[in-house]
């Protein structure tokens, strides 16, 4: 749901832009593009990007839209970036030699920011959904790049802050899978875990493709730490709890948004109910209009985002855990995402 509303304003405001500076008047097809993982560990947050963009086009389509009153098309190219910075930077300039007007993605921040440069200096809009939120992307200063997402800079902060002031823990663990966007997050929220009085214990390094921490963990098992921080992709953190688990690591695994997805639960077989905490930019998803069902109005559900696991969460101005109901909807009185102490920040935990 909501990468389709994000995408259809950004369709919109994309190819009106190119209707007053004249680009579209001459065609009735607007290529839009999208690029992200379509294949490994993020394919689930790759896919569901994808498949919010195709909804919108399809309903921008169906509606019919028009430019400087010349109807257009929307047409989407989807193109596959294995999360890899080389490969994005060549779908970015083959995405621009196809013609599109615009690009949403990249997933990864690793992969945004090497390619920016090829859509900027081609003035090819590109704009990031709820993704890419190292901060150094939108530090290049291009004027054709644009981040709806909230940055890591917050995302991390906010989570060192629930750390210590809602979990109440003093020592935490830190790893990072050696990403742009996971050891941006991370940094930032080491920094301000000290501020706040945490110690931290460990600080250890993984990659994004890691599928054994056991090395890792037995180093941080013996600094008996509170909180594990794990600046990374949901694959790797489902793994990495399922391992904490296997070696008896006493501790709450904490994270950027990266890993909050539908597919953790499964992937980390269960074993963290309870025991993992995420930060998630927005407002809770059951606040916006129509949550979770397709513009159309039909009810059928488009592209699920929710996490379907049991919820803690803290209103603004409270400083105490909320339960919603395990493995379905929310109950009447708790949203799909907590909000923490900041509106553009959220908290997740199964």
């Amino acid at each position: 749901m909501k990468p389709m509303k994000t995408a259809m304003a950004f369709i919109a405001c994309a190819a009106a832009a190119l209707g007053f500076a004249g680009g579209a008047r001459a065609q009735d097809v607007v290529k839009i593009g999208v690029a992200g993982p379509l294949t490994g560990s993020a394919t689930q947050s790759g896919k569901d990007d994808e498949r919010g963009v195709r909804l919108a086009i399809d309903e921008l389509n169906a509606k019919g839209f028009a430019i400087a009153g010349r109807p257009v098309r929307f047409e989407l190219i989807s193109m596959e970036d294995q999360g890899d910075p080389k490969v994005g930077v060549n779908v970015a300039q083959k995405l621009v030699d196809d013609g599109v007007a615009a690009v949403i993605g990249h997933y990864n921040s690793g992969v945004s920011i090497p390619a920016a440069r090829i859509y900027n200096d081609a003035h090819v809009v590109m704009m990031m959904t709820g993704a890419s939120s190292n901060p150094d992307l939108t530090h290049l200063g291009y004027p054709y790049v644009f981040r709806l997402a909230t940055n890591d800079n917050v995302m991390g902060g906010r989570m060192a802050v629930y750390a210590a002031k809602v979990l109440g823990v003093q020592r935490a663990a830190v790893i990072d899978d050696r990403t742009a966007y996971g050891t941006g997050v991370a940094d930032v929220f080491i920094k301000t875990a000290q501020k706040e009085g945490l110690q931290i214990v460990a600080r250890e390094y993984s990659t994004d493709k890691a599928t054994d921490f056991k090395a890792i963990l037995t180093q941080i098992k013996s600094r008996n730490p509170q909180v594990v921080f794990y600046g990374g992709y949901y694959a790797q953190a489902a793994t990495l709890a399922r391992q904490m688990g296997e070696l008896g690591v006493n501790a709450t695994l904490v994270g950027g948004d990266g890993i909050c997805s539908p597919e953790f639960d499964k992937l980390s077989a269960g074993v963290a109910d309870k025991r993992i905490f995420c930060a998630q930019g927005g407002a809770p998803l059951d606040t916006l209009p129509a949550a979770g069902r397709s513009a159309s109005g039909s009810g059928a559900r488009s592209a699920p985002t929710s996490i379907p696991m049991r919820r803690r969460f803290t209103r603004r101005r409270s400083s105490w855990p909320m339960r919603c109901g395990k493995r379905d909807r929310p109950s009447p009185r708790c949203s799909s995402r907590r909000c923490a102490s900041s509106r553009s920040s959220a908290f997740w935990a199964p």
